[in-house]
């Protein structure tokens, strides 16, 4: 289990992890906090994987919402470990404004 914390002003919507790891295939679940007290599961068995040719998906997307703390737990059951060297965590684009009416 790897635990990230953010102080992005905006509602976080994706999480990317880092790791050097090749040719693997993972389940994950991520949790989201905004307290740190209460936890809520906000993606589960949700794959990641990087292949040996090199194809990969490591991304994580969820609904915008103001989470500041994460814990993210990779499914090791069925394989070995990976590190994780990090996470990027990306912000939720902020909302178009409404176009304003020409009278």
């Amino acid at each position: 289990m790897a635990t990230f914390e953010t102080d992005l002003a905006q509602p976080v919507e994706t999480i990317t992890i880092e790791t050097p790891a090749r040719d693997f295939l993972k389940p994950v679940t991520l949790e989201a906090s905004a307290d740190g007290a209460r936890w809520e599961t906000i993606a589960s068995a949700q794959p990641v994987f990087r292949t040996a040719e090199g194809a990969a998906h490591l991304s994580l997307s969820f609904a915008p919402a103001d989470w500041r703390r994460f814990r993210l737990t990779l499914e090791d059951r069925r394989t070995q470990p990976i590190p994780l060297t990090g996470a990027r965590i990306q912000a939720a684009a902020a909302p178009a404004a409404p176009p304003n009416p020409c009278r």
